[in-house]
């Protein structure tokens, strides 16, 4: 990802479930805590220090995979005794301890493919997939939607101003402000399809609203979860999940984000929230990812006693009811036809 400053890890404050039974909560904590930490890595990448010239040169631990795939765009898993160890999109060199793997090829109109190759340490094992095509589907059989972020052609899928709102459970507290996507950044192995912007939070009310705070943006987790996230220049701020993994589009054909998330304090901790983004215009008001370095945001104080909110007690349907009754008035407030 393209970032001036990266961010350290930001904090967390991991549920704890029942014992006698583990709550969906928890399960949509484990999963944003592995995409807080994917999005910290993905912006400190170019960062780290030196070695002192004195110094041996540290001998390789690992060895090189190098996968050829066809067609080029087949999505590859990579696991080790059932244990899934990475996944990618076409062929390419991968890192890897010393082992035997599996490489298993997957590709819409065309069958699986799977192979083994050991990996040694300090050397380069290749590896070769042909997925042989397979007949249309018949013509009563409804195909799969794709992606939940398709990216499709040379254009932004998501390109344009949004406006969002962020719901607190168990408080009266709401957040809003606006998001203009505006380019797509570098993919990792586990974030796809990035589209980001400047991200402003407006502290003192939509219509008062300062420059950007930082970068938001829209990715696909897994190849499964959509998710939305702020990012300023210390932390990841938001993550939010839209749980069927499908933007909805309101009666006017704009398209909305309606899920759960976290939100992270400065000041250390996690609350849970209900996150709403509504596109207003196609659109962005700030252009460029450059943008956020236009004016320095000052921090807005957030009220300590939230750092201690979980989610034990939440009604996750009454959160998404009351974000996206505060979202859709929004939207009619905002929305400008281009």
């Amino acid at each position: 990802m393209q970032r001036t400053s990266p961010p350290p890890r930001p904090p967390h404050a991991p549920h704890h479930p029942k014992p006698t039974r583990t709550s969906k909560a928890t399960h949509l904590g484990v999963r944003l805590l592995a995409i807080v930490l994917m999005l910290s890595l993905a912006a400190c990448s170019g960062g780290g220090g030196g070695t002192d010239a004195n110094d041996p040169a540290p001998v390789p631990t690992t060895g090189t995979l190098r996968i050829a795939v066809e067609p080029a765009s087949a999505e590859l898993t990579i696991d080790q005794d059932g244990t899934l160890v990475t996944r990618r999109t076409g062929g390419g060199d991968v890192k890897l301890e010393p082992g035997t793997y599996t490489v298993t090829g997957r590709a819409d109109g065309h069958e699986d493919a799977s192979r083994q190759a050991v990996v040694n340490a300090n050397s380069t094992t290749q590896v070769s997939l042909t997925l042989n095509a397979v007949d249309d589907a018949p013509d009563d059989e409804v195909p799969d939607d794709g992606p939940t972020n398709p990216n499709p052609g040379p254009g932004l899928a998501y390109g344009g101003e949004w406006v969002w709102v962020v719901v607190f459970a168990g408080t009266e507290l709401t957040y809003e402000g606006f998001l203009s996507i505006s380019e797509r950044v570098e993919d990792t192995d586990r974030l796809t399809n990035n589209e980001a912007g400047a991200w402003r939070w407006c502290t003192l009310g939509l219509d008062r609203c300062p420059g950007p705070t930082g970068i938001g943006m829209f990715s696909t987790f897994d190849r499964s979860d959509f998710v939305a996230s702020f990012i300023d220049e210390d932390m990841v701020k938001m993550i939010g999940i839209e749980e069927d993994g499908r933007l909805e589009v309101d009666e006017d054909g704009y398209p909305t984000f309606i899920g759960l998330g976290s939100w992270y304090f400065y000041a250390g901790g996690e609350a849970l929230v209900a996150v709403g983004l509504a596109r207003i215009s196609d659109q962005p008001v700030f252009s460029s990812l450059d943008a956020t370095e236009v004016e320095p945001f000052t921090r807005f104080p957030e009220p300590a006693e939230l750092t201690l909110q979980t989610s034990e007690d939440a009604d996750p349907e009454a959160l998404r009811a009351t974000v996206r009754e505060r979202l859709e008035a929004l939207q009619q407030r905002y929305r400008h036809e281009d």
